[in-house]
């Protein structure tokens, strides 16, 4: 190849080098004119107020922002406006750019331009003086995505969104929430007023008063009751949060138009920063099949609400009133009491000293008058199964207006968690075998009784054997520092040495005669519990008693029940309660280390 034709195709490469620099400068260029801000130079923060023209529509509106950010309606009519609606306008507004329309095709008449169907005109506080800048909106271009626009003196298209968000009714630019208060906020309820549920119906008192105490919900009139705890949250959810159907009016008519003066029904709701919003809430002629109307009170406006809402917030206050007889964890409780006819069943969890965790006993007394029997150990899940059954237990209706007498209770629950104490009085059986019977009863600190399930009942008269456990006894041998074996004038003492060994006083050597009934005097299992009362006296018993290292005393008396049954004979006397011991062989075993010298 010679040297002229190498120079003719270097200089060929230099020269396309140059056509695709210039190239490539002049798409950056055109891509820079074509990628227009509709509101250039606009500043967010500075933005005080938004004018929308919608010329096919006939709509002026005229949004305002305060100090919060938050959007109002001041024209056509002033209302607050749908935050999000006008938000998202606001922000489609600033986001949105355009590219100019080609030269050939840009006529403003046939870009609907002349005159624009829409006008959108944001003001900005400069501190001290006004910047408006506005944009037109012609017509759909034949793509049917893109706007014809004028901006800055400039015939754009943009994305048809900005168009379809401003073909709306008024109303939908009007906020719906009647409410402006968060839920989390409310600490008080007050509702008042009267209404007739069904045609031809007496009208129903809506009378309620609820206040939020510790984060429980309690009505205080016309009854005083715990309210249950899902209920009174949805119920001032819905009301917070409650979004109307519609406008219905704007301040023009009578409020007794809508049944709105006097209401039917308002309703108050109170934070803990001292806001009150009361809405009116009523129906025209306050006739039952009308729609509901509702206002809030210091607002000209009347709204359509949906009537299931109307209906839910007017419900009886029985239906939002706790059914539990106790809302106590379960794992938290530490002590019951239940109390029939005189008899009370108490359980308590009681701390080991000296060792982790805690153990449940069990005692009973006859009478009011009577002294609790020993706490025995109860069976933790048997304790477990009973207080799921009261945690379950619910009042299944309550009684309007009534409430137990003194002289009809005749028996009480009482539930304790640490200081916290739940409970309630029993009352009178109603009913009978054909039509359902029932118990009347009444939670401690309200003024309506209900009634439970009789079966309720049989929880009351739970046996203490029912509850106790199978393990009598348990010593840690290792804390023990004394035992003592008696048979009439027979007594022997032994001693827990340093060594881990069993000795006679004053003897090292260990007494070996141990080693057959020493597990089962520390650890004590029985086949059943044969309860308190009046029992023959054991033939031949042999009185056990433990001393620990720290001074406390555990005695008990292992014997014959000569007319037991066989296999049933060998029982254990723990202060006046008797029971079988699982071990029958113990008390032969017991006799032989009496017996040896």
């Amino acid at each position: 190849m010679s040297r002229t034709t190498l120079l003719v195709l270097a200089a060929l490469v230099v020269l396309l080098g140059l056509a695709a620099w210039r190239q490539l400068r002049l798409e950056e260029r055109e891509k820079k004119a074509a990628d227009v801000p509709l509101f250039e130079g606009v500043d967010p923060a500075r933005v005080t107020r938004i004018l929308v023209e919608n010329l096919v529509r006939d709509q002026h509106m005229v949004f305002e922002r305060d100090g919060r950010g938050r959007w109002r309606m001041s024209e056509p009519t002033s209302v607050p406006a749908d935050q999000g609606m006008v938000q998202h306008l606001f922000e489609s507004a600033l986001d949105r750019h355009g590219t100019p329309v080609p030269e050939a095709e840009a006529r403003p008449r046939d870009l609907g331009l002349d005159p624009p169907r829409a006008i959108v005109e944001i003001e900005e506080d400069l501190g001290g003086s006004v910047r408006r800048s506005r944009v037109d909106l012609g017509a759909v271009d034949l793509d049917g995505a893109h706007l014809n626009v004028r901006a800055h003196g400039l015939l754009l298209r943009t994305w048809r969104d900005l168009d379809t968000t401003l073909d709306r009714v008024v109303e939908d630019f009007m906020s719906h929430d009647a409410v402006d208060i968060a839920p989390h906020e409310v600490v008080e309820v007050h509702r008042r007023g009267s209404l007739a549920r069904e045609r031809d119906a007496p009208p129903a008192d809506l009378t309620l008063d609820a206040l939020l105490e510790d984060g429980i919900w309690r009505a205080t009139a016309p009854v005083s009751a715990p309210l249950d705890p899902q209920a009174a949250s949805l119920y001032v959810q819905g009301v917070a949060a409650l979004r109307v159907k519609s406008y219905a009016d704007f301040g023009r008519r009578l409020l007794a138009d809508y049944g709105l003066d006097p209401a039917e029904m308002t309703l108050s709701l109170s934070t803990l920063s001292n806001e009150v919003r009361t809405l009116r809430f009523g129906r025209p002629g306050h006739a039952v099949g009308r729609a509901w109307h509702c206002t809030l009170e210091g607002q000209p406006f009347v709204w359509i609400v949906e009537d299931h809402a109307a209906e839910l917030f007017a419900a009886p206050i029985e239906e939002f009133l706790d059914q539990s007889l106790t809302r106590l964890p379960m794992q938290a409780i530490d002590g019951v009491s239940l109390v029939l006819e005189g008899r009370e069943l108490r359980l308590w969890r009681e701390k080991d000293a000296g060792r982790a965790g805690s153990a449940w006993k069990v005692a009973e007394r006859s009478t009011p008058e009577a002294a609790f029997t020993p706490g025995v150990p109860a069976d933790r899940g048997k304790v477990e199964d009973l207080l799921g059954k009261i945690a379950r237990a619910e009042i299944a209706k309550f009684l309007a207006g009534e409430a137990l007498s003194p002289g009809e209770v005749r028996g009480s629950l009482a539930v304790q968690a640490g200081e916290e104490r739940q409970g309630g009085s029993l009352g009178a059986e109603v009913g009978s075998p054909k039509s359902g019977r029932a118990v009347r009863y009444q939670r401690t600190g309200d003024s309506v009784a209900g009634l439970v399930d009789p079966a309720l009942l049989e929880l009351f008269r739970t046996p203490v054997g029912e509850l106790s456990s199978l393990l009598l006894l348990d010593l840690p041998e290792l804390e023990q520092s004394e035992l003592t074996l008696s048979r009439g004038e027979v007594h022997k003492r032994y001693l827990h040495g340093s060594k881990g060994l069993w000795t006679p006083p004053g003897v090292e050597i260990e007494a070996r005669e141990l080693r057959d009934v020493l597990d089962a005097l520390t650890i004590v299992r029985v086949a059943r519990h044969l309860g308190a009362g009046e029992h023959a006296a054991l033939s031949d018993p042999v009185a056990v008693e433990f001393k620990s290292l720290v001074g406390v005393k555990v005695s008990y008396t292992v014997g014959v029940a000569a007319e037991a049954a066989e296999g049933e004979r060998v029982q254990i006397d723990t202060g006046g309660r008797r029971a079988v011991l699982k071990d029958q062989g113990l008390h032969k075993r017991l006799l032989l280390v009496l017996e040896k010298r």
